[in-house]
């Protein structure tokens, strides 16, 4: 930072400038004041910020205004939402009050809805999303890198990192793949998840998508690089692994004993969205002799009458379950969980009552559904559900041998994927890049006390995050 506004102001627009590299969401404006005795002067503010100051206001002057002497409080200024005018040949400048950053109109969280914290949610405007991020990270280390994608669409895409953070290689990699293709139009930021990814084959995210400000903004302050594209609400977040998908907002607003409690079931749940089904298929068709003898009783009472084989049946539900899902989300409004609700008990009962499926089946079914749901990330349980009819299928012709068969082959993928060079299985693979500290914020997370230092995306000259004073 800068000592005293200069009365040259050629010398304080340098000094801005330099300030704010790369911060393309921040505008300069450059004009004249006065009629006979006309100076020179520059306003600086953030472009969504002070859209309701017109340079007819800040020509004719506002009542709102406050004089700065440093280009500190300049700077201040600026990063808090106001405009900053500087006049050549005055050793002050003006901040003039603006209406401040979006929050009224801005939509509220729809698909990760939290305990605690902010409400408000990405737009569709790719200048109001990097204003909510600059609104919680006034800083101009916080970088706004702004380019044009789409050959007949020409839409804005943003890449927004922390300058000391960050590390080189990665942003510079993420640049070359924003860089690497053409297409004729970006309507969404899927598209350009799917033009960036490096293993297009793999059910699994390699980015992360966020529709919340808060979330991005944690992101952006442990090293991580987020993508944000004009006429989306939602933002990619990267580098990732495993264990991102797991984490919520909720984790760190929330005391860690019910963060590390909560955080535990997602992963469970994931594990059973997975294999619960095929488990169930392969100890009625193989292994019964591991039931208890009333509870095997109770399996085979259940399933007197059924038509079909345990495989058939299981297949049944699970395709009528995902009907009554993909039936809900195109419905529109509150019908649509609506129809999910009742649809699913309504399916299930009649389908017991035809004698078509076991009870058994119908609750099997109901708990992979309730655990695929509790996973935080929707493309991330995405890929569970899908993994999950792989796993059936080699549960019906090698019982327990398949399901286990199913994991090993799921985990030999996922251990080699890599996203920008970072294993996807951490931290529990290559933990040691940041001596092991990421576990700290893995399965559990420790106290917010224990949290000092970032983790293995950040550079690692500028690790520590926090300290006592």
């Amino acid at each position: 930072m800068k000592g005293k506004i200069s009365k040259n102001l050629k010398e304080n627009i340098t000094d801005l400038d330099e300030i704010f590299k790369d911060c393309n969401d921040i505008l300069k404006r450059e004009f004249e004041i006065g009629i006979d005795d006309k100076k020179k002067a520059c306003a600086y503010f953030v472009e969504t910020a002070v859209s309701g100051i017109t340079m007819q206001e800040l020509l004719l002057g506002v009542t709102d205004t406050t004089e700065i002497s440093t280009i500190d409080d300049a700077v201040t200024g600026v990063l808090i939402g106001d405009a900053v005018v500087i006049i050549d040949g005055n050793e002050s400048a003006v901040r003039v009050k603006s209406t401040g950053y979006p929050g009224m109109g801005i939509n509220e969280a729809d698909n990760e809805q939290t305990m605690r914290g902010s409400k408000e949610a990405f737009s569709d405007s790719e200048k109001s999303n990097t204003a909510l991020i600059r609104k919680r990270i006034r800083s101009t280390d916080l970088k706004v890198v702004e380019s044009k994608i789409g050959k007949y669409s020409n839409t804005n895409v943003a890449v927004v990192y922390m300058k000391s953070i960050v590390r080189q290689q990665v942003l510079d990699e993420v640049m070359e793949k924003l860089d690497s293709f053409t297409v004729d139009g970006v309507m969404d930021s899927g598209i350009i998840e799917q033009l960036i990814e490096q293993f297009s084959y793999s059910p699994f995210p390699q980015y992360q998508v966020t529709e919340r400000p808060d979330k991005a903004a944690m992101a952006v302050l442990d090293g991580r690089i987020v993508i944000i594209s004009d006429n989306s609400p939602d933002a990619l977040i990267l580098p990732v692994n495993y264990g991102s998908f797991f984490k919520t907002p909720d984790d760190y607003y929330r005391r860690f004993e019910i963060s590390s409690f909560t955080r535990m079931i997602r992963y469970i749940s994931a594990f059973l969205a997975m294999v619960f089904p095929a488990f169930y298929l392969a100890i009625i068709k193989y292994h019964t002799e591991l039931l208890p003898t009333e509870l095997a009783l109770a399996f085979a009472e259940a399933r007197m009458g059924v038509p079909f084989t345990a495989f058939v049946e299981v297949i049944i539900m699970e395709l009528s379950f995902e009907l009554i899902r993909e039936a809900g989300v195109r419905i529109p409004g509150p019908m649509g969980s609506t129809i999910g609700i009742v649809g699913g008990l309504i399916v299930g009962q009649a389908a017991v009552e035809a004698n078509l499926v076991s009870p058994i089946i119908v609750i099997v079914v109901a708990i992979t559904a309730l655990c695929s749901f509790a996973i935080p990330n929707e493309e991330f349980s995405s890929a569970f559900r899908l993994i999950k009819y792989y796993v059936i299928v080699l549960a019906a012709f090698f019982g327990l041998y398949g399901c286990v068969i199913g994991m090993i082959t799921v985990l030999v993928h996922l251990a080699g994927l890599n996203s920008f060079h970072f294993p996807y299985l951490g931290p529990e693979a290559a933990g040691e890049i940041n001596k092991l500290y990421d576990r700290k914020d893995f399965l559990v997370k420790y106290p917010a006390k224990k949290l000092k230092f970032r983790n293995m995306f950040s550079t690692p000259d500028n690790r520590q995050k926090m300290e006592r004073k």
